[in-house]
């Protein structure tokens, strides 16, 4: 039997029951068992009715769908649902797996070699790791992958999702401020210091820090600096603030190229620039992946119903 269209006229939350006026004026009623909506029913929707059958008070629906199309219980959409997400996902992971995740850490300068290049006296990460357990040494990964300021040069996790480093600030470091120890975190995105340096760090203690030293690392440019390092910090809190958008994406290409207009250390920018790719391929991945799920949808509209929904909502 062909389905018929009908709109729900009423529906009982309590006994679970409702009625539904067929275009043709026929009164149906139905049940729990046949609505096969995921959405719950109210008076006004536009439903189909698949099958019906005789009740005393007339006929009662077996089978309720939100178009013509539709053929599944809620329990069979559900159990094709898992079989279709399962196959969105292997054929994402084959044609987008390289294109997200093509970085390799050697692409990376190490943390020795930013600090070389910035002035920095280069010490032995070892004892630290000795003396702070918690510490989970990653001086490439951690420094590469987005959203990290692109002064932060991390070198170790702290087991918490959070990343541990020095905060490398050319003009800063050319003023005579020390590199201070600092970590990012990873749910704020803000760079909290912990040291004055790398001895303070060691000794457990913060070694004094000074103003100047706490208003770079908050990200403000203090009294004395040239004026235009404040347009590298703009750029920079703005590519934090609109993480994996085209904005972060504009942000992070006007820091590198201040970097390389204002001859900061070669690591310094090349690790601002692997982020940069990384932020270009998430990007295109965002995007492919948009489409294919959209297609994918489209191929299976009596499973993906609510979603194409939410598409064509104003």
């Amino acid at each position: 039997m062909a389905s018929r269209r009908g709109t729900i006229t009423s529906f009982s939350g309590t006994d679970l029951v409702g009625r539904i006026a067929l275009d043709d004026g026929t009164v149906v009623r139905f049940g729990a068992s046949a609505w096969c909506l995921d959405v719950a029913p109210e008076p006004g929707t536009v439903v189909w009715v698949a099958d019906t059958t005789p009740h005393p008070l007339g006929l009662k629906a077996t089978s309720v769908h939100a178009s013509a199309e539709g053929k599944y219980t809620r329990i069979e959409r559900a159990h094709l649902r898992e079989e279709l997400e399962a196959a969105l996902f292997e054929r994402l992971t084959a044609e987008l797996g390289k294109t997200h995740f093509g970085w390799k850490p050697d692409d990376t300068p190490s943390v020795d070699e930013t600090l070389h290049a910035c002035g920095v006296d280069v010490l032995p990460l070892e004892p630290i790791f000795a003396a702070k357990k918690k510490l989970e040494r990653d001086d490439r990964t951690l420094a590469a992958w987005p959203p990290f300021d692109p002064c932060f040069v991390g070198f170790a996790g702290d087991g918490g999702g959070n990343a541990v480093g020095f905060f490398c600030y050319p003009p800063a470091i050319a003023e005579g401020l020390p590199v201070p120890v600092v970590r990012f975190d990873h749910e704020t995105h803000a760079l909290t210091l912990l040291a004055r340096d790398r001895a303070s760090f060691l000794a457990g203690s913060k070694g004094g820090v000074d103003r100047a030293l706490r208003s770079l690392v908050a990200g403000e440019i203090p009294e004395g600096y040239p004026a235009s390092l404040s347009v590298e910090r703009a750029a920079v809190q703005t590519m934090l603030a609109e993480l994996w958008s085209r904005e972060a994406v504009s942000a992070l290409e006007r820091v590198a190229a201040l970097q390389a207009e204002w001859n900061w250390p070669a690591p310094l920018v090349a690790r601002t620039r692997v982020q940069l790719e990384l932020m270009r391929a998430h990007e295109q991945f965002e995007k492919r992946s948009s489409e294919l799920r959209l297609a994918h949808w489209h191929a299976h509209p009596e499973v993906y119903q609510p979603e194409l929904a939410r598409i064509d909502e104003p």
